[in-house]
């Protein structure tokens, strides 16, 4: 097809400027995942097969991946194409200017704070590894470890925290669980600490027992090595500041609030409780729904879980983190 006119930016504008391509390069670039399936499940803005598809046509057609040939029951595999290597300053501009002017959370941010520290020759280093892993190009001695070595690493001496919130009924137990069961056959150290039962007693402890108890624990997992937490709890996503001041090492968060409608939120708890106990807790279920959604921090992790499976809920979240290979 003819372009529109013959400016350069048009060009470029006409193969990278639609929603979706220039995220598929990046979670080629920055994830490795050259494969549909991994691109697929991997993408933490949630896209559809066929849009995925179609991009990856595009993106073939316009000389930026190659599509490797595939045997019959085996998957094929995408690479980058010097075009498509460069395509890696564009990315990096452009996140650039969603540090300046876009708000996000924390660890989604550090990456691309990372290069804007090493500044551009960092950026040809990277360049330099995406040709030997994509065009098998020679790689260059240089002493230490790798660019992309030191991009996977950065943040990672320091803590990390997953806080999973969501109404009674959402399911913030059983993801989690699932989650930790995940993480577990991965071989990622990690720790799950259930935030709702920290505080509970009767009477009611004074303001800010499970803070306090929050500390204290994860003062123990910490010296035993531990650096990543899974918290549950219905609030934990309104008060991360105070989870993580009570935390004291200043981690890096990824914040999830987990969501269903009244009538799955309902049916659930129904399952779970009987007697009185059932309707105090709907009514209470309802109203903790309406406040997460309202005063939870844009930044925060929407998922929901309406119709879906656990496991698929916890892949999703995991990916978020980024935990895994790690």
């Amino acid at each position: 097809m003819e372009p529109r006119s013959g400016c350069p930016i048009n060009a470029a504008v006409e193969v990278l400027g639609d929603r979706w391509s220039l995220l598929v390069l990046r979670d080629v670039i920055f994830g490795d995942r050259r494969y549909f399936r991994a691109l697929l499940t991997g993408s933490i803005e949630g896209i559809a097969s066929n849009i995925l598809a179609d991009r990856l046509v595009r993106l073939v057609e316009a000389g930026i991946l190659t599509r490797g040939n595939a045997a019959r029951g085996q998957r094929a595999r995408y690479s980058l194409t010097e075009a498509g290597i460069r395509t890696l300053p564009v990315i990096y501009a452009l996140g650039n200017w969603g540090l300046d002017w876009r708000s996000g959370p924390p660890e989604l941010r550090r990456r691309q704070e990372l290069m804007r520290a090493e500044g551009p020759a960092f950026i040809e280093e990277l360049m330099d590894e995406l040709r030997v892993r994509h065009l098998d190009a020679p790689p260059k001695p240089r002493p230490g470890p790798g660019a992309f070595e030191r991009l996977d690493g950065a943040g990672r001496d320091r803590a990390e925290a997953l806080f999973l919130g969501g109404r009674s009924g959402v399911g913030k137990s059983s993801v989690g669980y699932e989650i930790h069961a995940r993480l577990s056959a991965a071989d990622v150290r990690h720790c799950l600490i259930e935030g709702d039962n920290l505080d509970m007693a009767h009477p009611p402890g004074e303001h800010g027992l499970a803070e306090r108890n929050l500390a204290t624990m994860w003062a123990n997992y910490r010296a035993l090595g531990h650096r990543r937490l899974i918290y549950t709890n219905t609030a934990s996503v309104r008060v991360v500041s105070e989870l993580t001041a009570a935390m004291g090492d200043d981690p890096l968060v990824t914040a999830v609030l987990l969501t269903a409608d009244d009538t799955t939120a309902r049916q659930r708890l129904a399952r779970r409780e009987i007697g009185t106990a059932l309707d105090q807790h709907i009514e209470r279920s309802d109203r903790a729904a309406r406040e997460l959604e309202q005063l939870s921090p844009s930044w925060v992790h929407r998922v929901p879980t309406d119709g879906r499976p656990v496991a698929d809920i916890a892949a999703q979240i995991i990916a978020l983190t980024g935990w895994t290979g790690v």
